[in-house]
């Protein structure tokens, strides 16, 4: 009886076949924990929507106590002052002159009416108009404010020493806007802490 040859055959090696594939999880997920990748995407989808929701009722109705919600309310203001602006221009094109009061730009020019309303105001109310409206001369100076806005406000955490943050933001006729926070600005272009503040949306 003849033994079989030891050790693969010449010129050759024996053919090992491949291992059989897992029969674990066919998708591809992982399970840890008892959480599948769809419960785990779910889970990130929810954070995304209310992180994304948190943003954006921070940019729109921004806490002006916070240093972060003073920095967004101011921005916020400065670009409705723009809006504002453009649709003090659109008025005096289309009717020759320029509007006796703000709430004259609603709706025809000014479509959303809260724009007239400043985060930075102490009153909260979107209808509240907060802007101060100087009407313009025709023919006027340029660099003459149009609007302005005086504002006082106590920011938590800012370790202020002297009281709460004031400033006021301007909008000239040009469409230029100027910020002056610790102060208020006077005609002749230099600040003063004592001056009133005027009855807004005049």
């Amino acid at each position: 009886m003849s033994v079989p040859p030891q050790g693969p055959p010449p010129g050759g090696y024996y053919y090992s076949p491949p291992p059989p594939p897992n029969q674990g999880n066919s998708n591809g997920c992982l399970k840890a924990a008892g959480i599948t990748c769809g419960v785990l995407l779910v889970l990130g989808i929810l954070l995304a929507v209310v992180i994304g929701f948190t943003v954006k009722r921070q940019l729109d109705h921004p806490d002006r106590h916070s240093p972060m919600g003073f920095i967004t309310a101011t921005t916020k203001t400065a670009l409705n002052a723009s809006v504002i602006h453009r649709a003090i221009v659109q008025y005096h094109t289309a009717n020759g002159h320029y509007p006796n009061n703000l709430a004259s730009l609603v709706p025809k020019y000014l479509p959303d009416a809260s724009t007239l309303h400043s985060p930075l105001d102490s009153i909260e109310s979107p209808d509240h108009i907060s802007w101060q409206y100087i009407k313009p001369k025709e023919g006027g100076n340029p660099h003459t404010p149009v609007l302005r806005l005086r504002y006082e406000i106590d920011i938590n955490g800012s370790g202020q020493r002297n009281g709460p943050q004031t400033g006021e933001i301007v909008m000239n006729l040009a469409g230029t806007t100027n910020s002056s926070p610790g102060g208020y600005s006077n005609n002749s272009g230099g600040y003063s802490g004592s001056q009133g503040y005027p009855q807004p949306g005049q």
